[in-house]
C-alpha cells in the first residue's frame, strides 16, 4: 500500500471480505481502492489489488498529487516483487469529433453482415434505455477470453448516470478493450517499460485484434 500508492497502512480500514475465486479473507480500503488479503498475512503473503473504473479515477488524483505518470506508477508495480501479475487491465481510446471516426450503429451493422475479423471473436450486443434513446454496445469477444473490445457511446452511458441530457456530453464513442491474463501482463510491460504513448499503445492492439470492413471482398 505504501510502495505503490504511498498510502499509510495505519489511513486505511481493515474489513472482512472475499473475492469471487480467491481465498482471500480481508482487504484493506483506502477510499475506492481494495487490496484482499489474508489476515494472517505472515504465512500466506500475497495479495490481489482491485480497481474499479472510478478507483482509477481516484488513484490518477493521487498520481497526479505526486506528479507520477501511469508509466512510473506501472514501473512501480513491476518493480516491488518479481512475482507482480496482472490478471486484468482495461484500457479506453474516446472519439470526442463533432464528425465521428465511426458510429457504434454503424459497426454494428458491420458486424451482422460479418464484416469484421477478430481472430475468430463473435459478437454480441447489450442494449439499455435512456429517456426517449436505446443505447446500444458491440462487444466483441467473450468476458471469459484473454481479450474482449466493447464499443459504445459514452455521452449516453455518461447522461444515464448523471440525469443530464445526451446532448450535454456531445460526441462521445468509446472503444475499450479489456485484457486479462497475459495480454494484460504483456500491455502493462509495454505501458510500463515501452517509449510509447498509451494511445499508441492502444491502437497498436487494435490494429492487431480487430478490422472492419467496407464491404464482401473484405481487402
Amino acid at each position: 500500500m505504501n510502495e505503490l500508492f504511498g498510502i499509510e497502512l495505519m489511513d486505511c480500514e481493515l474489513s472482512d471480505g472475499q473475492l469471487m475465486f480467491y481465498g482471500y479473507d480481508s482487504y484493506y480500503s483506502y477510499g475506492l481502492i481494495h487490496i484482499y488479503t489474508y489476515r494472517n498475512a505472515l504465512f500466506t503473503p500475497d495479495c490481489c489489488i482491485q480497481l474499479s473504473g472510478q478507483a482509477c479515477t481516484q488513484l490518477e488524483i493521487i498520481l497526479e498529487s505526486k506528479s507520477l505518470s501511469w508509466k512510473e506508477f506501472f514501473q512501480v508495480a513491476f518493480g516491488i516483487c518479481e512475482k507482480v501479475e496482472f490478471l486484468r487491465l482495461d484500457c479506453a481510446l474516446d472519439d470526442k469529433n463533432e464528425l465521428p471516426y465511426f458510429t457504434v450503429e454503424k459497426l454494428i451493422s458491420k458486424a451482422k453482415k460479418n464484416l469484421y475479423w477478430s481472430n475468430g471473436r463473435d459478437y454480441s450486443i447489450n442494449e439499455s434505455k435512456y429517456r426517449l434513446t436505446t443505447g446500444k454496445t458491440l462487444n466483441i469477444g467473450s468476458r471469459t477470453s484473454d481479450l474482449m473490445c466493447r464499443i459504445y457511446n459514452k455521452a449516453i452511458e455518461q447522461a444515464k448516470m448523471t440525469g443530464k441530457d445526451i446532448s450535454d456530453f456531445g460526441s462521445w464513442n468509446r472503444i475499450e478493450i479489456e485484457l486479462k491474463r497475459e495480454p494484460a501482463n504483456d500491455m502493462a510491460r509495454r505501458i510500463a517499460y515501452e517509449n510509447e504513448s498509451l494511445e499508441n499503445l492502444i491502437r497498436a492492439v487494435l490494429r492487431q485484434e480487430l478490422r472492419f470492413y467496407t464491404d464482401s471482398s473484405k481487402k
